[in-house]
């Protein structure tokens, strides 16, 4: 979110939490008589105690979102690596655009996504695909993990532990016969 919109939404939400106060207070501690005067279309204590629990709903909702209008954001999640000339910082997302790429260039991968996870050992990808089923998968799979291992620790110059590939399903293209 952008810091205009911050504001907006913290200013918004702080008159939302004054006005609900307000509102609570005239609900709760005015008495019967002045409140009949003031809200005439409400009448007795039930609509008194149902406006005060609305009121303290809208109070609670409105602090919560003044608190998301000025928490910090966290950074994106980075691959950090420490050369003689600096650190270097690798997004995740960076790291899992090149995955796919690399994954998109063996044939027979129909649809795909990837999940990086930094660890200890070095970094692991997650692969989840379709295929199109003319190749086996046994050697779909090991042509993908090698490529996208190669392609990674290459062009990133991070360690990958390892390339789990999960195959989700296959894509069988049907071609008419003609006659």
């Amino acid at each position: 979110m952008r810091g205009v919109d911050r504001f907006l939404l913290g200013l918004f939400s702080l008159a939302v939490a004054v006005l609900s106060l307000l509102l609570f207070a005239l609900a709760m501690w005015i008495s019967p008589f002045v409140f009949q005067r003031l809200v005439p279309w409400a009448d007795g204590d039930a609509v008194r105690a149902a406006l005060g629990a609305v009121t303290l709903l809208l109070f609670l909702a409105s602090v919560r979102f003044l608190v998301l209008a000025f928490r910090r954001s966290a950074p994106p999640l980075t691959i950090d690596q420490r050369t003689p000339l600096g650190d270097v910082h690798i997004a995740v997302d960076a790291l899992e655009s090149l995955a796919v790429a690399a994954a998109r260039r063996i044939r027979g991968v129909r649809e795909l996504e990837a999940r990086v996870r930094p660890s200890e050992g070095g970094t692991r990808i997650a692969l989840r695909v379709s295929v199109d089923g003319e190749a086996p998968i046994p050697d779909l799979t090991q042509a993908l993990q090698a490529a996208v291992k190669d392609h990674v620790e290459r062009v990133a110059g991070v360690i990958v532990q390892d390339v789990t590939v999960h195959v989700a399903g296959v894509v069988t293209s049907r071609v008419g016969r003609v006659e």
